[in-house]
């Protein structure tokens, strides 16, 4: 039950010169109950406040008692909330007669009741009523009275504000009284001043003592249950809710039905209500179609009457609910989208004047004229299983555009049937669905179907199916799938930004290709359990990660392209123990390497082929993990790894190594390999020919001499000339690693315009110098007697 409020164990009534207590009662609705007088209308507000500003204000209403009686009780409605959490928070209570006979001023009398009341720890709710309950009655002859309400003492909480009229108060018998001060004066009581009528407080006078108003409500106010074939009976629920001092007692009963004995309670009735407000109660009602035998479309209605009291109180309210049960019309009825381009949520824009899935498990369909276009603008759910069908055989697709809500189908169909396509866009919203199907189921249709998800959510609780006419796009938002992905022959479902995620352990298979580009694909539930691979995998990037024991069958493939993907795995399996297995693992190298399979866990390679392109590779010597393992529990044979497209001076090969459990590619390179790698060029800029600083000498030139590839004012090592005795020594740096690759030779000419140039002739080398660093110098002789000029070319040649 609800406790009173307590709000002072010493509520001092000084007439009676005795200590006394008082509670304050909380209600939601105005207290009714032994009323002597009273005003509900609370259009404006007036407070009482003694705050630091300095703002100090006095409040009250004077009344008339025409007959003597008995006060116990004065009820206020809060205008505003407020917390009183700590501090002295005193509030003043005066009542007392009025001596001035003129009902416009209220002049205090020789008789009065002052007291007082803490709210610390108290909180006060705008809109809600509290009332005093006073210890012990006060007698009151007729005659005019007033009373008024001010702080004790300053505090800077200390402002609180009641409901009051603002010029419609309906009480003629007495009216507001206030004051306020802003110069740091106080009022105190008994405010004697004038009466301003018409702007009364809400106010409530009892002459007893106020517990909680008994209240009952119920939610929803109507309950509307649909019947889902094939079932028979169907269950509808509504929320009792109720305040009182005590229990509630409650019976049911069912009237007014249009199909007699349909509906009937299936909760205890009658029943006793022992949790008040904030808890509720969950009454359950039947709708049973075996009795009113209704068919598709049609409805049956009735009235569910609550008699309700507070236990012992006497006194019965009754509380009317509306029921009413429908029936859906039969499945997979053909429901068309009429419009070019239109809603979803319309149903004028259905051919059955109904939104699929709204009173049956429709067919939407999407078909016919082509370049029809059907918005999902606002969230959609349905209680059918509709169904989903996207088409067209010619010309502009018909599409679908989702950017809210699309729940509750059974299956969505981009390009249904055979020769048939269609697109669906989804940037928004959430999809949900048990099945996806993309393509049409032959591979006749014209043009591919597409599902393109940039942003949202799409989940689906059973399998997608890719034709090879299907694509799926996942450039954005997220799509969680819990059972298989199949994608068949040209199909693919391309992931290049969003997520994808298989959380079981579906199976993944088909001749067509999953590629991860960006984003993410995770699949199977992290436990040792059989997840069966029989797809075709492409990473070329973003993170991919497969948590379950691999189950590998032939054709399955997994093909790493470059290296910035990320991957993960626990287990992959293709032992001999079992059937068909078969895994090909293909490696394609970009120009600086490729990303490494990290497992976490054994792994049978026995029936894996590796495979490693290093056609785009110019990265120089390096070990790469191609599966960084825990263990190799079986190897792949030696036949079955194959090494191809290094180019040049590159030598690579595979290595299983059973004690790190990893397998490893080794790529040896020539110096001048090396070389470019250090430098990071690739593809063409890596030829020997190339010049990509772009100052006139190649890559090979640089390389021999020294210098910058990529910095055009290092151009290597400058050539020297000392002259001797009828000769000139002409001296140039040698790499000395690189003396198996690249040649070094002199070219010489007496005259640039009818001479012509002789190399490796007309001089000879003398000597070598020291090797500093990668280089030494190397000195050759060229005799000049009898010469009247010789020019001299550094001519530098790859060794064949």
């Amino acid at each position: 039950m609800r406790k009173p409020l307590v709000v002072s164990t010493a509520f001092a009534l000084f007439c009676a010169a005795a200590a006394q207590s008082a509670t304050i009662q909380e209600n939601t609705v105005f207290p009714e109950m032994d009323i002597i007088a009273s005003q509900e209308i609370g259009a404006s507000s007036i407070g009482i406040r003694d705050i630091p500003n300095p703002i100090h204000a006095i409040c009250g209403q004077t009344f008339t008692i025409t007959n003597a009686t008995t006060l116990r009780a004065i009820t206020l409605k809060a205008n505003s909330s407020k917390t009183f959490s700590s501090g002295d928070d005193m509030v003043e209570l005066w009542i007392g007669a009025d001596a001035d006979p003129n009902p416009t001023n209220f002049v205090a009398g020789a008789t009065s009741w002052p007291t007082s009341f803490d709210l610390n720890g108290v909180t006060l709710t705008a809109g809600k009523y509290y009332t005093i309950n006073l210890d012990s009655d006060i007698s009151l002859p007729a005659g005019d009275y007033a009373f008024q309400l001010k702080w004790e003492n300053t505090g800077a909480a200390h402002q609180m504000f009641f409901a009051r009229a603002n010029g419609d108060g309906d009480y003629d018998a007495g009216g507001l009284v206030y004051a306020q001060t802003t110069d740091g004066s106080f009022v105190d009581f008994p405010l004697d001043t004038s009466v301003s009528f018409g702007l009364d407080m809400v106010f409530g006078l009892h002459s007893a003592v106020v517990g909680t108003v008994p209240t009952f409500s119920v939610d929803p106010a109507s309950v509307d249950m649909l019947l889902v074939p094939p079932n028979d009976q169907v269950t509808g629920t509504v929320a009792v809710v109720y305040t009182a001092d005590s229990t509630m007692d409650i019976s049911m009963s069912v009237s007014a039905e249009s199909h007699p004995g349909s509906f009937s309670l299936l909760s205890a009735n009658p029943q006793t209500l022992t949790e008040p407000s904030p808890s509720n109660t969950i009454l359950e009602i039947e709708f049973d179609n075996t009795v009113s035998n209704l068919v598709a479309g049609e409805s049956a209605t009735g009235l569910i009457t609550i008699a309700w009291s507070e236990t012992g109180s006497g006194t019965t309210n009754e509380t009317v609910v509306p029921v009413s049960a429908s029936t859906g019309f039969a499945p997979n009825a053909n429901n068309t989208f009429m419009p070019l381009v239109g809603t979803w949520g319309d149903p004028a824009n259905w051919s059955l004047g109904r939104v699929p899935g709204t009173a049956g498990a429709d067919r939407g369909i999407i078909q016919g004229a082509q370049g029809r276009v059907c918005n999902v603008e606002t969230n959609f759910s349905a209680p059918f299983g509709y169904r989903v069908w996207v088409r067209t055989t010619g010309g502009t697709p018909n599409t679908v555009n989702v950017g809210a809500d699309l729940k509750g189908s059974a299956d969505i169909s981009v390009g249904q049937a055979s020769g048939q396509y269609g697109v669906l866009n989804q940037t928004a919203g959430d999809v949900d669905t048990d099945a996806l199907i993309i393509g049409d189921p032959d591979g006749t249709a014209p043009s591919n179907s597409y599902y393109n998800l940039s942003g949202g959510t799409l989940t689906l609780d059973g399998d997608a199916t890719l034709y090879s006419t299907g694509e799926m796009d996942i450039t954005g938002g997220t799509m969680d799938i819990s059972g298989d992905i199949n994608i068949g022959g040209t199909g693919v479902l391309n992931i290049d930004g969003g997520a994808l995620s298989q959380a079981g352990n579906g199976t993944i298979d088909g001749l067509g290709t999953l590629k991860l580009q960006s984003g993410s694909f995770s699949t199977g539930n992290n436990t040792s359990g059989g997840q069966t691979f029989e797809g075709n995998v492409e990473i070329s990037g973003g993170a991919f990660s497969m948590l379950s024991q691999t189950l590998c069958y032939d054709p399955a493939s997994i093909t790493v392209k470059g290296d910035e993907a990320s991957i993960t795995m626990r287990h992959i399996q293709t032992t001999d123990t079992y059937g068909n297995f078969g895994l090909t693992l293909n490696y394609d190298l970009d120009e600086t390497g490729v990303s490494t399979i990290n497992m976490s866990e054994w792994m049978f390679l026995q029936k894996t082929k590796i495979n490693v392109d290093g056609s785009a590779y110019t990265g120089g010597s390096q070990t790469i993990n191609l599966i960084d393992g825990k263990s190799i529990n079986g190897l792949a044979a030696t036949s079955n790894i194959t090494v191809t497209g290094f180019s040049g001076n590159y030598t690579a090969s595979v290595e299983q190594d059973t004690g790190s459990g990893n397998v490893i590619l080794t790529i040896s390179a020539g110096p001048y390999e090396d070389w470019t790698a250090e430098y990071n060029l690739s593809g063409t800029n890596a030829l020997a020919s190339a010049d990509p600083d772009g100052d006139l000498l190649s890559n090979l030139y640089e390389y021999g001499l020294g210098g910058d590839p990529t910095n055009g004012s290092v151009l290597g090592m400058d050539s020297s000339m000392v002259s001797g005795s009828g000769y000139i020594d002409y001296v140039h740096v040698r790499r000395v690693e690189a003396t198996n690759d690249i040649s070094y030779e002199l070219a010489l000419n007496q005259n640039l315009v009818v001479g012509s140039w002789t190399t490796n002739s007309g001089y000879s080398v003398v000597g070598y110098g020291p090797v500093v660093g990668d280089f030494d110098t190397v000195t050759n002789r060229i005799i000049t007697t009898g010469k009247t000029a010789e020019f001299i070319d550094l001519v530098i040649e790859e060794l064949p």
